[in-house]
């Protein structure tokens, strides 16, 4: 199974590799910036590809994916936020290359007063000029969300115009978060006709990786909460069922959840995981 978490990089490599081991993961995400800011990203070609290398040979670790900052918005109608978001991908996707990443996982961001219809082309641009500017070998993955107000990408028609109107291809996935889309009405107590119904819109060849995460709240809310695995209204059984489906076995399993501490996800977690996974 492919299964890790988001780790904070505080503290540095070696307390990164420490955790690593000691949850028995083989997958993370990180930041590559802090995600509040649009600073830039602390790492040159040189510092990127050390990290990497001491990870890759110091844990088990096979893959490893960077969640983009919080602030990104390409379907803003404010100029300077673009022009902002776009730089900050660009920095990320360039990390994701120097480190042999899989991927740079980003919220779309939300239209506010426009409809998806009003803004789309725009973003497909905005996402045709990042890929264009970065490495071959870096891929953008667009995240799921919620549905929280005019936030695009919680439906799965959205994303596939995404990817329709974008010119490489190979260079685009998705990721789908269990919390967002339960959130959103999709119905992750029926993962065979979830994944079906994501294989017909956007295409199964285009999920790169999963957030698996339990929800705080209720089915087709719209609201982001996650909640440890087992403890939310997903529940235990559909999480099980979901990642058992055989399609999803080389897919890796990323967990956003908050922890039983409260101090982001732990060993409890993963170990859950990994007892409910049967393939």
């Amino acid at each position: 199974m492919l299964i890790g978490v988001h780790l904070s990089t505080a503290g540095g490599v070696k307390k990164i590799i420490e955790k690593i081991n000691d949850f028995g993961i083989n997958v993370i995400q990180v930041f590559v910036s802090a995600p509040r800011n649009f600073n830039d990203s602390k790492f040159d070609a040189e510092s990127a590809q050390e990290l990497a290398e001491n990870i890759r040979n110091n844990t088990q670790v096979k893959q490893i994916f960077y969640h983009a900052i919080y602030l990104l918005n390409l379907a803003s109608s404010n100029q300077e936020l673009i022009e902002k978001s776009k730089k900050s991908l660009i920095n990320a996707l360039n990390v994701c290359a120097w480190m042999k990443a899989q991927g740079v996982i980003f919220h779309i961001g939300s239209s506010r007063e426009r409809t998806f219809d009003q803004v789309k082309d725009e973003i497909a641009d905005n996402i045709n000029l990042i890929l264009s500017n970065t490495p071959k070998n870096s891929t953008l993955t667009i995240e799921t969300n919620a549905g929280q107000g005019n936030c695009i990408g919680s439906k799965f028609e959205e994303i596939k115009y995404l990817i329709s109107k974008i010119k490489a291809k190979s260079r685009i996935g998705v990721c789908l978060d269990t919390a967002h889309s339960f959130a959103s009405g999709y119905e992750i107590n029926n993962p065979e006709k979830l994944l079906n119904d994501f294989d017909k819109t956007i295409g199964l060849k285009y999920l790169k990786v999963i957030h698996l995460n339990d929800s705080k709240t209720e089915f087709n809310s719209n609201v982001d909460r996650h909640e440890n695995i087992g403890q939310g209204k997903i529940g235990l059984e559909n999480i099980k069922n979901f990642i058992n489906q055989n399609v999803l076995k080389d897919i890796p399993f990323i967990l956003e959840v908050p922890g039983f501490n409260n101090t982001g996800p732990d060993k409890k977690n993963v170990e859950i995981v990994k007892k409910l996974f049967k393939l």
